[in-house]
C-alpha cells in the first residue's frame, strides 16, 4: 500500500508542477486576453453607436468607419477565440490535476478508516497486545490532518485557478494572474509535505499490521504472541 500511495503521490506532484509551470508561462497571456476583451467591449459599443448614426445619416464617412470597426472586431474575435481556447484547456488541466491530488489524499482517509477498525477487531479477537490497536489509531489521528490540509489546498488551488482564468471570469481575471502562479507554486510545496507526512504514517501503520499478522500466525500455531510493538 505504501508503494502504491507513493507512486500516486509522485504522479499528483508531477501534475502540480506542470500546472505551476503552465501558470507562470500564462501570466502574460492572462493580461493580454483580458486587455483584448476590454478592447472588444469598447469596439462593440462603438459599432453600436456608429450603426445608430448610420441609420440617421447618409454620410459615407460613417459607413466607412462602421465597416472598419466591424473588420477590426472580426480579427479581434479570432485572436480572442484562440486565447480563450488555450485558457479553457489550462483550466481543464487544472481540474484534472486537482481531482488526482484529491483522490490521493482521499486514499489515506479511506485506508485508515478500514485498517484501524480491522486492527482493533483482530486484536480483540485473538487477545493480542492492545497497544497494537492503539498505535494504529494513533497513526490514523496523525495522518488525517495532513490529508485534510491536502484536500483544502486542492480546493484553494482550483478556486484560485478559476478566478485567474479569462475563459471563466473574462475581464475579472486580470488581477489574478500573477497571484495564481505564486499560489500554484506554494500549493505544490504544501502538497509535497502533506504527501510526505501521509507516507510516513502509512508506513508506520503497515508495520503495525505486519506485527498483528505475525502474532495471529503464532496464536494459530499454538504459540504465545509477541508483546513487542513496532
Amino acid at each position: 500500500m505504501v508503494h502504491i500511495f507513493r507512486g500516486l503521490a509522485c504522479l499528483a506532484l508531477l501534475l502540480l508542477i506542470a500546472n505551476g509551470i503552465w501558470a507562470w508561462l500564462s501570466v502574460d497571456d492572462v493580461e493580454s486576453t483580458t486587455s483584448q476583451l476590454r478592447t472588444l467591449q469598447e469596439s462593440r459599443s462603438k459599432i453600436k453607436e456608429l450603426r445608430t448614426t448610420a441609420r440617421t445619416s447618409q454620410h459615407s464617412d460613417g459607413v466607412v468607419k462602421l465597416r472598419t470597426h466591424e473588420d477590426n472586431e472580426t480579427q479581434l474575435v479570432k485572436h480572442l477565440d484562440a486565447n480563450l481556447q488555450r485558457s479553457s484547456l489550462q483550466f481543464l488541466f487544472l481540474l484534472a490535476t486537482s481531482l488526482v491530488a484529491m483522490l490521493v489524499n482521499s486514499i489515506t482517509i479511506t485506508y485508515f478508516i478500514g485498517t484501524s477498525r480491522w486492527c482493533k477487531e483482530v486484536v480483540e479477537t485473538y487477545s493480542l497486545d492492545t497497544q497494537l490497536a492503539l498505535q494504529s489509531a494513533t497513526c490514523k489521528r496523525q495522518a488525517f490532518p495532513w490529508a485534510m490540509i491536502g484536500i483544502a489546498t486542492v480546493l484553494w488551488l482550483s478556486a484560485h485557478g478559476g478566478a485567474a482564468n479569462p475563459s471563466v471570469r473574462l475581464i475579472s481575471a486580470a488581477p489574478w494572474g500573477t497571484s495564481y502562479a505564486a499560489s500554484a507554486a506554494l500549493c505544490t510545496v504544501i502538497m509535497a509535505f502533506c504527501f510526505r507526512k501521509q507516507t510516513q504514517y502509512l508506513a508506520q501503520n503497515f508495520r503495525v499490521i505486519e506485527t498483528i499478522l505475525d502474532d495471529v500466525q503464532l496464536v494459530q500455531n499454538g504459540q504465545s504472541p509477541s508483546t513487542n510493538a513496532p
